[in-house]
């Protein structure tokens, strides 16, 4: 793919970077959120699950879109509304106003999600693709890590203004990258949607994606992001209840981006198999979470950071085996499918563990369930070549 810019294949990563920063930027600072809006530790995982609910709810419009449309475009016009949106979380007024900004904020941040990964799924085809997956997953997370490293030291000047509106200015470095590259032709055509011409109404419907391969990789997907959202909405919190009050969280979330880069780039190395990366990935995040549940004392540092790596390394595996499964010119709506079932059903777990962390002062019982999906997923990662197969 030595023809396409490196502007337009460096673009989406940037996006993506912008929209983990702004996810993860308050859950730096927990108790700054509590003490501005009067709110709880639910609440806390709350601001973390309406996001999810837009990225969920978007998905199969969206998808049914970029089957229609350039994700040239989709990127300039999704990144900009982004942008916008992040500035106006900065000056929520009341918490009710701040869960509905971040609602609004969820729809387009699941854009960009769908958009980049679409893209990506459009430029680049087998090992390769797997590899800029991963990528594209471990730049959402690297956003959040720089969040947890910057946004304390911005709400100590301003105590709240500022602090999601640098997402927005890397936001607008993505559209930059975007319009230069997309003065080259054969990146355009690459680009371009295949999909027929509908009514409008149509974006609403079911796409046609008949594989039952597709849901599994869903459920892979479930998993993903239930573990890896719980564990990085948290983890500042679970450090601090540790008397840990210097930047490992910041180094947890970055191992997630560790794990998704660094899967792809194994997948692509040792010619692993899309399934294959998923079910021992997800095995190995299962028993660290039961050790996080079970375990005290040092283990409850070391193993957050085996957690992290585990539960992200099956990211572009499960993208890149959803666009394989699809026909080129569904892709969009095959990866809209997995998206918005990982993020409906994950958007329960962040809520799910600050009511457990409120009800019963620790984090324990939270892993163990986080626990018990990894095992779900290690399972429907077996099936997958089955179901294949079958169709």
């Amino acid at each position: 793919m030595s023809d396409i810019p490196r502007s337009l294949a460096v673009a989406p990563h940037v996006a993506t970077l912008s929209v983990g920063y702004v996810t993860f930027a308050y859950t730096s600072v927990p108790t700054v959120v509590q003490e501005r809006y009067g709110v709880s530790f639910v609440a806390i995982g709350l601001l973390m699950s309406v996001v999810l609910l837009g990225i969920g709810l978007i998905q199969i419009p969206g998808g049914r879109l970029l089957d229609r449309i350039s994700t040239i475009e989709g990127l300039v016009w999704v990144s900009a509304v982004h942008g916008i949106l992040a500035i106006t979380l900065d000056f929520a007024p009341s918490f009710a106003v701040l869960i509905a900004l971040r609602m609004l904020w969820g729809l387009a941040s699941g854009l960009i999600l769908l958009t980049g990964a679409t893209h990506l799924a459009r430029l680049y085809d087998g090992r390769a693709a797997t590899r800029q997956q991963g990528i594209f997953g471990g730049m959402l997370t690297a956003g959040g890590t720089i969040a947890l490293l910057v946004v304390p030291e911005v709400v100590a000047i301003t105590g709240w203004v500022g602090l999601h509106a640098i997402g927005a200015l890397i936001a607008g470095a993505a559209i930059l990258l975007t319009l230069h590259g997309s003065r080259n032709e054969y990146a355009r055509e690459l680009a371009a949607g295949h999909g027929e011409r509908r009514p409008v109404r149509e974006l609403f419907s079911r796409p046609p994606i008949p594989e039952s391969a597709i849901w599994l990789a869903g459920v892979c997907y479930v998993a993903i992001i239930g573990g890896y959202i719980s564990l990085s909405t948290f983890i500042s919190s679970l450090f601090a209840d540790l008397g840990i009050t210097k930047n490992l969280d910041a180094v947890v979330l970055f191992m997630s981006s560790v794990g998704r880069v660094g899967g792809g780039i194994v997948a692509e190395a040792f010619s692993t198999t899309d399934e294959r990366m998923i079910v021992v990935s997800m095995g190995t995040a299962s028993v660290a979470f039961v050790g996080l549940a079970i375990l005290s004392g040092p283990a409850l540092i070391v193993l957050p950071l085996v957690a992290m790596v585990a539960i992200s390394s099956p990211f572009g595996a499960v993208f890149n085996l959803t666009s394989d499964i699809a026909a080129d010119e569904k892709s969009g709506a095959a990866l809209a499918i997995v998206i918005a079932t990982g993020n409906f059903a994950g958007l329960v777990f962040p809520t799910i563990t600050g009511a457990i962390r409120d009800t019963t002062g620790s984090y324990a019982s939270a892993f163990g369930l986080i626990a018990i999906v990894c095992v779900i997923g290690a399972v429907a990662g077996t099936f997958v070549s089955t179901h294949r197969i079958a169709e």
